[in-house]
C-alpha cells in the first residue's frame, strides 16, 4: 500500500488489520509505506538559431520551460540564469522565483559579455536549497563583420 503523506512523515509503517467474525479471529500484517512528497522538475532551454551567434554587448533572448514530474503540486522554485565562458567561469548570474505547478514558460534576456568567444547559458531550478533540475545552451559572441560573413555560408 502506497500513500502520499506530508512532508516529514513519509517512511514505513508497519501494523496489524485485525478480523473478528463468528467467534473467528484473523491477524493480518500490514505495512504501509508513505512516500514524501517532493518536486522533481525538467529544464528545457531553447535559444532562437537568430541568438546563437550575437554580437559584443547584445542581449541574448532565450526560452524555458519548467515541468513538475514529480508529486507535489503548486510550489516555489528558485530559478538560477548563469552565463559561463569556455572554462566555466560564471560571468553572469541572477535569479528569481516562480511558482511551478505542472509547467511552467518564460521568456528571457540577459545582456552577453562584450569578449567574442563561446558562452554557455545555464537555466536551474532549485527547491529547498537543492538543485533539481537544469538545462544548458551555447552560443557565440562575434564581431558584426565575423557574423555577416558566417550568415553567407
Amino acid at each position: 500500500l502506497f500513500i502520499f503523506g506530508i512532508d516529514g512523515l513519509g517512511g514505513e509503517h508497519s501494523g496489524e488489520i485485525v478480523v473478528s467474525s463468528n467467534g473467528e479471529r484473523i491477524v493480518l500484517p500490514l505495512l504501509v509505506r508513505v512516500l514524501e512528497k517532493t518536486p522533481k522538475l525538467s529544464v528545457e532551454i531553447d535559444v532562437p538559431e537568430s541568438f546563437r551567434d550575437i554580437s559584443p554587448n547584445e542581449e541574448i533572448l532565450f526560452g524555458y520551460q519548467i515541468f513538475n514530474v514529480g508529486n507535489l503540486r503548486n510550489f516555489d522554485v528558485v530559478i538560477y540564469y548563469y552565463v559561463l565562458d569556455a572554462n566555466g567561469n560564471k560571468l553572469f548570474e541572477e535569479h528569481e522565483t516562480a511558482a511551478i505547478d505542472t509547467r511552467a514558460s518564460f521568456i528571457k534576456k540577459i545582456k552577453v559579455p562584450n569578449l567574442e568567444g563561446n558562452y554557455t547559458i545555464v537555466v536551474s531550478g532549485e527547491y529547498n536549497n537543492k538543485e533539481i533540475a537544469s538545462d544548458s545552451a551555447e552560443f557565440s559572441v562575434l564581431q558584426k563583420i565575423l557574423r555577416h560573413c558566417l550568415a553567407r555560408l
